[in-house]
């Protein structure tokens, strides 16, 4: 049977499906925001993002609870901070590139 909750993009499947094998799997000893820690940085060192702190895969677990899909949803979170973290990193990068191209700071 398959997932209709299953993430189709990646990271987000990726996280989605190593945080769902380890749970099944006995590596589900501790908790839950540990593990999907230990999995959204595994995944940011395959895919190039900068990994999550404690503290967004928390506040991204708290936004999931409730929900039907509450692991789409979490991870989705997740992933969408990992996007805008890469993206701000992005934009300091082309501000220094930009002072340091026209000659430095006055």
């Amino acid at each position: 049977m398959t997932d209709p909750f299953r993430p189709r993009t990646q990271p987000a499947r990726f996280i989605y499906d190593l945080y769902r094998w380890r749970r099944a799997n006995g590596e589900g000893e501790q908790s839950p925001v540990d593990l999907m820690l230990a999995v959204a940085r595994e995944a940011a060192l395959k895919f190039g993002y900068p990994a999550p702190t404690f503290t967004e895969v928390d506040d991204a677990e708290r936004l999931a609870v409730g929900h039907t899909d509450y692991l789409h949803k979490w991870v989705c979170a997740i992933v969408f901070s990992m996007h805008k973290a890469r993206e701000v990193k992005r934009e300091k990068e082309r501000m220094l590139d930009r002072v340091y191209s026209r000659g430095g700071f006055r």
